[in-house]
């Protein structure tokens, strides 16, 4: 017969445990944590993406840029009416994202003078509230409008959590 030990338990180490667990709650709750969650994501024409904000999305779009300017742009009509939105990759690589996707955008980025690419991308698809967040330096007097990308150019931006197909596109 198996005998069953009394463990004791002080407060402080309870303490400590219950931070842990509550820690592991928050952590899975503030992001996209597998690819199970991509599901979710709803299929936005690039044209409506406007229509949802801090929405997890997919679409698909033309990536180009040069130096620090890169951008993506749709395939319709509305990109006469339609910024450029800005594509926040940050996460994607330092998660360490698909490495075929990665070695073809550090090529598009070292080549940007040869080619474009056409991508399906998920994210969250965000506007800056330009108004909300403008700034004026009181030093001096220059007004600053908190946007995204390279010197807070692009009114809009998607955060990538995944490139489901990326292609190529010589100039």
């Amino acid at each position: 017969m198996a005998t069953i030990k009394k463990i004791t338990v002080n407060q402080y180490s309870l303490k400590i445990i219950q931070c842990g667990i509550l820690f592991l709650l928050i952590s899975c709750k503030t992001g996209i944590t597998n690819s199970s969650d991509l599901t979710i994501a709803k299929t936005v024409e690039f044209c409506e993406l406007e229509k949802h904000n801090e929405e997890l999305i997919t679409t698909e779009i033309i990536y180009s840029g040069v130096d620090e300017y890169w951008s993506a742009k749709g395939n319709g009509n509305c990109n006469e009416d339609y910024r450029n939105v800005y594509l926040y990759f940050d996460d994607y690589y330092r998660q360490k994202g698909n490495k075929s996707v990665v070695r073809k955008l550090d090529k598009i980025h070292a080549e940007y003078y040869k080619y474009n690419a056409k991508m399906t991308v998920t994210g969250i698809f965000q506007v800056s509230p330009l108004q909300e967040n403008m700034v004026i330096n009181q030093d001096t007097l220059k007004t600053t409008i908190n946007g995204f990308g390279h010197a807070n150019s692009y009114k809009s931006q998607i955060k990538i959590i995944s490139v489901d197909e990326i292609k190529l596109l010589e100039k």
